[in-house]
C-alpha cells in the first residue's frame, strides 16, 4: 500500500497526491518481497524473480520501453533473468541476479 506525494506515478497509481493509503496495482499472482524506492521511482521484486517499476523513468530508471511517467507498476526488461535482489539510489536502479549478474541503470 502507498500513501503520500506521487507527482510521478511513484506510488503506482494515477493521482497527485494521495492521502490516504491505497493499494499499488501489482498482478494478483505475483508476491512482492522487496521494494525499493528512489527520488521519484519505485521498484518491486516479486518472489518469482520480475521486477517492476513505476514513476519517473525519463532517465531510465524504471528501464521500460515508455518514456518519461510510468503510472502503474510496469514489468522491467530485465534480460530474462531471474532477479534476485534490487537496489535504489537518487536515480538508479541495481538489479541483481544469481551468478553474479549485475545490471546497474543510471544517468
Amino acid at each position: 500500500m502507498g500513501a503520500g506525494f506521487n507527482w510521478d506515478g511513484q506510488l503506482g497509481v494515477p493521482r497527485k497526491e494521495v492521502s490516504k493509503p491505497v493499494q499499488v496495482p501489482i498482478p494478483e499472482d505475483e508476491r512482492i518481497i522487496k521494494m525499493e524506492c528512489g527520488y521519484r521511482h519505485s521498484v518491486f521484486l516479486t518472489s518469482s524473480g520480475k521486477v517492476y517499476a513505476c514513476g519517473y523513468n525519463h532517465d531510465g530508471e524504471c528501464n521500460t520501453k515508455k518514456d518519461n511517467l510510468i503510472q502503474t507498476p510496469t514489468l522491467m526488461r530485465n534480460s530474462k533473468k531471474r532477479i534476485t535482489n534490487i537496489i535504489c539510489g537518487g536515480f538508479q536502479t541495481i538489479l541483481v541476479g544469481r551468478m553474479l549478474y549485475c545490471m546497474i541503470l543510471t544517468v
